[in-house]
């Protein structure tokens, strides 16, 4: 029988819209989210605000590294951004014009920048295009496994794709059922995918199995710790839940709004929701509810991001994780 989990609001954040994509550092919490129209923030582990620039251009996607030092964002018109913790701009490069999905290494050693025309590219460190990688289907969803290095890409239409550290193809699948969106673990190559249909099903990309698990309600979001043991999930109607690999709810609530955007830290703590209102909450164990978070630091201008940074990045090879590797 599944032990029950006492889990609380830890802090809340109201942006001024919708988000279009949520990325928490596996390592630390932090939090960077980015809306299509003109603003990207960036949130600590405590809920206070590190910053929040209104920038140039619309975002259409951002992921922030493992240990919170390094932030990636892809821009609506096919450019790719590489930014420091500061809101130092590193890089900027044009990718490419079809771009809809963005994913890093855990290190943020580099970037793949997905194509709804079936291809990605890899993009490294040091802003240089180090391969093109042609897919047999549209990319729509792209996800890294933080240990590994290993990347996992989908397509809406249930085709799902398995690339080794050095993004060769290793095997593909086609489930023939909707995919929403992809989340993977450290643990094997087991990728999570939401089923509006009716719970979440886990695919082994080595053994090719494939289990449905039913929380007892459709399933439109995921996060996944690193270990594949807590899941964290949402439905259409506000359903919010944590459960373990067997399906069972250790802790369910329902919220206001719907979920569209969930992520969980590598260790299961906490994990992140953001709603289609732009409610941007924080949940986990211990600690109390906090009803909004606080600036951390104003910056003076609405955007200072355009020199490049000068300080010296912290050295990330002393971990478990695939930091070193392109």
């Amino acid at each position: 029988m599944a032990v029950k989990t006492k889990i609380h609001t830890l802090w809340e954040h109201t942006h001024v819209r919708p988000l279009e994509s949520l990325s928490v550092s596996g390592m630390t919490g932090d939090v960077f989210a980015v809306d299509l129209r003109d603003r990207i923030l960036l949130i600590g582990p405590s809920g206070k605000i590190v910053w929040d620039k209104k920038v140039g251009f619309g975002a259409k996607a951002g992921a922030i590294s493992a240990d919170g030092s390094i932030l990636y964002i892809l821009t609506a018109d096919g450019r790719l951004l590489r930014v420091t913790r500061n809101a130092e701009l590193e890089w900027e490069k044009w990718v490419d014009r079809d771009a809809n999905a963005l994913a890093i290494k855990a290190g943020g050693q580099c970037a793949v920048v997905a194509s709804h025309k079936g291809r990605f590219h890899v993009i490294d460190s040091g802003g240089e295009r180090a391969r093109v990688v042609h897919t047999t289907q549209p990319v729509a969803f792209a996800r890294f496994s933080p240990r590994s290095g290993d990347l996992f890409l989908a397509a809406p239409m249930g085709w799902v794709g398995y690339y080794d550290k050095r993004f060769n193809p290793v095997s593909e699948m086609s489930l023939g059922i909707p995919i929403l969106e992809v989340k993977v673990c450290s643990k094997g190559r087991r990728i999570f995918l939401p089923s509006r249909d009716g719970g979440f099903n886990i695919v082994d990309m080595d053994t090719q199995d494939m289990i449905s698990v039913d929380p007892g309600f459709p399933v439109m979001r995921l996060a996944v710790d690193s270990k594949g043991e807590k899941i964290a999930a949402s439905g259409l109607d506000g359903e919010l839940a944590l459960l373990d690999i067997e399906g069972n709810t250790l802790w369910r609530s329902d919220t206001k709004n719907s979920v569209i955007h969930l992520e969980m830290t590598y260790d299961g703590a906490s994990f992140v929701t953001a709603s289609d209102k732009g409610v941007i909450t924080c949940y986990g164990e211990g600690g109390k509810a906090q009803a909004k978070s606080e600036i951390e630091s104003k910056d003076k201008s609405e955007f200072e991001f355009l020199e490049t940074g000068t300080k010296e990045e912290k050295k990330m090879g002393d971990s478990e994780f695939d930091f070193l590797e392109v």
